[in-house]
């Protein structure tokens, strides 16, 4: 890629080249059957067939994430500023290496189960209840125990389905397909702990692809757009127990449960000195 970057502008072109990583974020959402909300217990369904497309998002774009409809996308979530196309203006990336991490599990409440969980009517926390906002909850004062397993620092649901989630890159609409893994092979690409490190919990700890895949500048003739396809295989069925919810006591089970998974891409990037 270097030498063909310096051959493609005049003697006195510039390239920089970078390895910062791209990122893009999707949710996976089960709907929850109660077959008796009072014998405490409810099941989650993933359903196979289950679609995360990382890499269409974009700064500032308007799409479905978890429970919210009308999601605003942030550098929270994706640091593209065009979906299925590579960061900044006329750039390339070699992909080099993949990292996961979970950014997150929500659980959607029924507008009716919101006073159970709240004695006023606070607009945050409702937004939170319908699964729309990140709620921190270690204690699992509202959030079912069995969703993220707080006291034992991991998140169970997400490392369950893992192993049943495909990964595939498709480029320009599916015309290249190329086949990678199933994500529990996929370290979190980070060092915040030993548990979804596997092995050494640093950046450094990725799924790597020693030849490397390009992810070509717009206005190339192919390998433009692309989309990196996560798809559950299979169906998984989670058992849970529901909330006693703080105001009257009721057992109360959320209706849906989303699961946020960041992807990251690491490699070199490349572009001309003036852009941005």
């Amino acid at each position: 890629m270097l030498t063909e970057w310096g051959a493609m502008g005049t003697s006195d072109a510039r390239f920089l080249v970078s390895t910062k990583p791209v990122y893009d974020t999707k949710s996976i959402t089960a709907s929850v059957v109660a077959t008796d909300v009072a014998s405490n217990l409810c099941y989650a369904i993933f359903p196979a067939g289950a679609e995360m497309p990382f890499l269409t998002s974009a700064i500032g774009q308007v799409g479905p994430m978890a429970g919210n409809a009308t999601y605003t996308f942030t550098e929270s979530q994706t640091n593209l500023t065009r979906p299925r196309e590579t960061p900044g203006s006329n750039s390339e990336q070699c992909i080099e290496a993949l990292g996961l991490m979970c950014k997150g599990i929500h659980a959607t409440y029924a507008a009716a189960d919101y006073t159970k969980f709240t004695g006023s009517a606070n607009p945050t926390i409702n937004a939170a209840l319908a699964g729309s906002l990140k709620m921190v909850d270690p204690s699992a004062l509202v959030k079912p125990v069995e969703l993220e397993s707080p006291f034992m620092l991991e998140n169970a649901i997400f490392q369950a389905l893992l192993p049943s989630i495909s990964l595939e890159f498709q480029f320009d609409n599916s015309d290249r397909v190329e086949k990678l893994c199933t994500l529990d092979q996929i370290p979190q690409a980070a060092g915040g702990s030993y548990l979804r490190s596997n092995g050494e919990p640093s950046t450094r700890n990725r799924f790597e692809f020693p030849e490397g895949y390009r992810w070509k500048k717009t206005g190339s003739t192919d390998s433009v757009n692309l989309t990196a396809l996560a798809r559950l295989r299979d169906t998984v069925v989670v058992p849970f127990t529901p909330t006693t919810a703080p105001i009257g006591g009721a057992l109360v089970a959320p209706t849906s449960i989303h699961v946020i998974m960041r992807l990251s891409l690491h490699g070199m990037n490349i572009r001309y000195a003036n852009s941005n």
